[in-house]
């Protein structure tokens, strides 16, 4: 039987040793009025917030930290400005809609749908759009870019259009994979734009592992994201 403070006997112990045990029920019931009786004197301290106390202990605090009491507040000049964006159309019944109609087209059905749990991803045929090692696009490619932008010009959602590329060390062939991948999304953006797309059309650069299939072949994704430009 295990000791209480300084080798003596603890008083639930001692208790244990001197109560009958027909009515040993009754130490259980003691506890559990106690820890009800510290729950309850717990809740009512904590129920009033002694303001003058709570200042001295915020002071405290401030001063160990370095930082002032009375220091200015952040002005609204100061704070970034608050984004809010505009509902789009939903990513699902964009992806049913346009599916078929891409499918029955010749310039536009070589381009693959592809749906993330953020996204929906127009993939385009990489070697069909671009000249080789080039971001420039190819002769053939302007119908179906301009089919496209007609297209996308009657969304309301925000498009980016990323360039992959394999990225694995830091040397001058992958430099010059990362510059042709994001050398092609511009292009296409550019083309867009050309097209007849008037919305914001952002660009971005994705790296991925030699074992990536899209940064091996060097796709040119577009993404057509759930929400609207933002104002």
């Amino acid at each position: 039987m295990s000791n209480g403070i300084y080798g003596l006997p603890s008083p639930t112990l001692l208790a244990l040793k001197n109560t009958p045990a027909s009515r040993l029920w009754l130490i259980t019931i003691v506890d559990l009025m106690m820890v009800m009786l510290a729950f309850f004197v717990l809740m009512f301290s904590m129920s009033r917030v002694e303001v003058r106390h709570f200042a001295e202990m915020a002071k405290s605090y401030s001063e160990s930290f370095g930082v002032p009491v009375n220091a200015p507040q952040p002005t609204s000049r100061d704070k970034l400005p608050k984004i809010t964006s505009v509902p789009a159309d939903n990513l699902d019944y964009l992806n049913a809609v346009l599916k078929a109609p891409f499918a029955n087209s010749a310039t536009l059905k070589d381009i693959e749908f592809r749906t993330t749990a953020q996204y929906l991803v127009l993939s385009l045929p990489v070697s069909a759009m671009f000249e080789a090692d080039s971001g420039l696009l190819r002769d053939g490619a302007k119908g179906p870019v301009f089919d496209l932008a007609g297209v996308l010009s009657n969304l309301k959602n925000r498009v980016a259009v990323v360039g992959t590329a394999p990225v694995t060390r830091n040397n001058a062939e992958a430099v010059a994979a990362w510059s042709l991948a994001v050398s092609r999304a511009r292009s296409m953006a550019d083309a867009l734009k050309a097209g007849g797309y008037t919305q914001t059309v952002s660009v971005f650069g994705r790296g991925g592992a030699a074992t990536d299939v899209a940064a091996a072949i060097g796709n040119v994704d577009i993404l057509i994201m759930p929400e609207g430009p933002a104002q």
